[in-house]
Parts: C-alpha cells; sequence; structure tokens
C-alpha cells in the first residue's frame, strides 16, 4: 500500500465509524468492543488479528505479516502509522469522536506526508 492508500484507508474508516476503539476498560484497541477498529485495527486482518496484539506498540507487532510488509516499505510508512494511531489514541480519544479536533490533526497528518486530503471530504457511504 502506498501512504496515500493507508491514509485513505484509515481516514475513511474512523468517519465511517466516528467512535474510538476501546477495551472493556476504556483503553484504546487495534479491535475494541462492538467490532470497533483503531486507525491500526483497520489494517489488520482478520485471519493476522491475535487479541496479544493488544497494548503493543505498532512496531512490535511482527506476527502480523502486513504490517511489517507495510513497515517495510521505508521509515514514512511507520511514522505514518505513528501519526495515524496517535490520531485515534490521542486526538479522538479525548473528543470521543470523529470532530474537529481530529479533522484538524488529520490536515496536519496529510500535509506532513505531502497527501491529498479528499478522504477527509469524500462522502461516506
Amino acid at each position: 500500500m502506498t501512504l496515500q492508500e493507508i491514509f485513505d484507508k484509515v481516514i475513511l474508516h474512523l468517519r465511517r465509524q466516528h467512535v474510538v476503539s476501546v477495551c472493556v476498560f476504556g483503553a484504546c484497541a487495534y479491535r475494541g468492543d462492538e467490532g470497533r477498529q483503531c486507525a491500526i485495527g483497520c489494517l489488520i486482518p482478520d485471519d493476522e488479528y491475535d487479541p496479544n496484539m493488544e497494548g503493543n506498540n505498532v512496531q512490535l507487532l511482527t506476527n502480523c505479516p502486513t504490517l511489517v510488509a507495510l513497515l517495510l516499505q521505508g521509515e514514512d510508512w511507520g511514522m505514518l502509522l505513528d501519526a495515524l494511531k496517535s490520531l485515534h489514541d490521542d486526538t479522538m480519544d479525548i473528543e470521543g469522536i470523529f470532530g474537529t479536533a481530529t479533522r484538524v490533526a488529520a490536515v496536519g497528518i496529510a500535509q506532513h506526508f505531502y497527501l491529498n486530503q479528499e478522504a477527509l471530504h469524500a462522502p461516506l457511504q
């Protein structure tokens, strides 16, 4: 996946879901209650997900071939994944929804990585 494809997939996912993915303890989760997924969780195929991933940094998820392949593409991929995880875990968690502060932070991520921002404005299906 390109950086643009990752950004688009994650942003569209978070906009559709509209709320954070948390576990029963209230902590952000790759796969949370009610089938929710965080920014990184939506990139993990079901057959690669393991509950033991929870609580670990994305760079430590070496048992997930999809994420390993993305991280091996270069430093920018790891930095983008970290930024999108932070968007969900920090900005979105404070707001509780994909609101104004989350949108502003997403614009900043897009600008930093020279990505187009169409996913922030595209109609949701």
